[in-house]
């Protein structure tokens, strides 16, 4: 919900919320990244396949590659006012965990 007057203290309150989302967001999705590699782990251990770690690890490597150049140029682009980049940036990354934690749900 974007913030609905100019106000300094408003806008503070609301990238506080942000942030809080961004925290909740990335303990989720940390949780779902290691149960994915453990389970991965497992059916290594159990089949032998070698080749799925490596890709899942070099996804979620890209994966945070993109989700930080997504949100750095809609930030850079709201520049030069700070207020609006760091909210464009927040909100950017909330939506990109957002679908990345439903993608990594679907391998369940």
């Amino acid at each position: 919900m974007p913030i609905q007057s100019n106000s300094p203290a408003e806008a503070r309150q609301f990238i506080k919320c942000l942030d809080s989302n961004i925290e909740t967001l990335d303990r989720e999705r940390t949780i779902w990244i290691k149960k994915l590699v453990m389970d991965m782990e497992e059916l290594e251990q159990d089949t032998g396949n070698t080749q799925l770690l490596p890709i899942i690890r070099r996804s979620l490597k890209h994966q945070d590659n993109y989700i930080e150049d997504s949100c750095r140029w809609r930030y850079l682009h709201k520049m030069p006012n700070s207020t609006k980049a760091a909210i464009a940036y927040k909100e950017c990354k909330i939506r990109l965990y957002t679908h990345h934690i439903e993608d990594l749900k679907l391998s369940y």
